[in-house]
């Protein structure tokens, strides 16, 4: 029952694999490349971000790639690689690669949401866009493009 986090270079290439609803369509357009995921099955969330060596990764890939969190579940997130060793030393599982790209900006997690074709929408976790902007926003009246 685990699920993932999904990572792609941009929207189009979130449309070769995945269907997107309308609604998906107009939050991805308004918040991606940002920290923003979208639910596309009950078991893949998506998103586009900000960072660009992962959009890279992505594109080079030629297909979205599974976005862990560089932390062990419940700890602290990490921003650096040496944050990362300290967290996983004491483990009995150890990271088998890092790609160092520099320290990352301290920033909130992505918000997880889940966009229905009927316009509605369900977050899943709150994280770098408040919750308000969604209950708040008028999507009939296409405030988000």
């Amino acid at each position: 029952d685990e699920k993932f986090t999904l990572i792609a270079s941009s929207i189009s290439q979130v449309e070769k694999f995945f269907h997107l609803n309308f609604l998906q369509k107009k939050l991805a357009r308004k918040y991606w490349p940002g920290p923003l995921s979208l639910v596309v099955t009950k078991k893949y969330a998506i998103r586009v971000p900000k960072n660009i060596v992962a959009r890279k990764l992505a594109r080079r890939s030629k297909k979205p790639i599974i976005a862990t969190s560089a932390n062990i579940s419940g700890k602290k997130i990490s921003y650096s690689v040496s944050s990362i060793l300290k967290q996983f030393r004491k483990g009995y599982i150890f990271p088998d690669m890092i790609l160092d790209a520099g320290n990352l900006p301290i920033q909130k997690i992505s918000t997880i949401v889940e966009a229905k074709s009927d316009n509605s929408i369900q977050v899943v976790r709150e994280g770098a866009i408040s919750k308000k902007l969604f209950t708040n926003t008028d999507l009939n009246r296409r405030k988000l493009i």
